[in-house]
């Protein structure tokens, strides 16, 4: 690591605890964990609410978001609990990807994901996925879950797929500003891009190959005192601590994986092997 990154590093540190905009790899140090605390909980929020229509899709309050992320940052506050609208918390999690200094599918390798899109197929997505930095890979994975989930349910959303890569594309991959300035036909890559986030939901089950998130998160569910209700994943009823908290040491340590605490770089899974 070279000393202006070092220097760079530094300051940041030195900086106020902010969530947004704040490197990848810094939060998780900071967090000790696997994946962004701030992700864990919106995830696990929005896992209850699946079936609402237009999620990611339909447009949030912006003050009330930019009032979240405000209060977030400042560390004024440490959970979801009272945000009752789930467009608002699905602006967020998007404004959270959106935010970081670089997309979580990275400019290095954005050629190679549109590569893969324009061969269509889980072998050749496989590959970029396969050299995705680890803490990146395992944030996607998150995401990704996320989306499938919300597309099981699109009978009853209609987001289906294709609609979720459309709104989620721009959030997770991108090309940087210099690649930007050779683009001659910026709509051919678009394109591209959501086809690599239609083809990461759905084959989600093959690229991502190791232990299921359906039970991590049935897991901090059950840890938390989740109350099970009449809907797939449960009712909004906590008794204890709420999943929504940034700083629980509960969801600290399901978000730490083995391989983890046996060495800090290892992801939670492995991309299926391209043979």
């Amino acid at each position: 690591m070279g000393a202006l990154s070092e220097r760079r590093q530094a300051e940041i540190h030195m900086e106020p605890a902010r969530v947004f905009g704040t490197p990848l790899e810094l939060l998780l140090s900071r967090e000790q964990s696997d994946v962004p605390s701030l992700v864990i909980v919106a995830v696990a929020y929005l896992r209850r609410h699946v079936s609402e229509e237009g999620i990611f899709r339909i447009s949030a309050n912006k003050t009330s978001v930019a009032s979240l992320v405000q209060d977030i940052d400042e560390g004024r506050l440490t959970n979801l609990d009272h945000v009752k609208d789930p467009h608002t918390v699905a602006a967020l999690l998007k404004q959270y990807l959106r935010d970081l200094p670089e997309p979580v599918l990275t400019y290095q390798l954005y050629p190679n994901f549109i590569e893969a899109a324009q061969k269509g197929t889980v072998e050749a997505l496989a590959v970029p996925l396969a050299l995705l930095p680890p803490a990146n890979r395992c944030l996607l994975e998150h995401v990704v879950y996320l989306l499938t989930c919300i597309a099981k349910k699109s009978d009853e959303n209609r987001m289906h797929p294709s609609n979720l890569a459309l709104v989620m594309a721009p959030n997770l991959l991108g090309a940087s500003e210099q690649a930007k300035a050779h683009m001659t036909n910026a709509m051919v890559f678009s394109t591209a891009e959501q086809s690599v986030i239609e083809l990461l939901i759905q084959a989600y089950d093959v690229l991502f190959t190791g232990e299921s998130l359906d039970q991590f998160y049935d897991e901090l569910a059950t840890s938390m005192s989740f109350e099970a209700g009449d809907d797939e994943f449960g009712s909004a009823v906590w008794e204890g601590p709420s999943t929504s908290s940034f700083d629980a040491d509960t969801l600290r340590r399901l978000s730490l994986s083995p391989s983890r605490m046996d060495a800090p770089a290892a992801p939670r899974s492995q991309p299926v092997p391209v043979v």
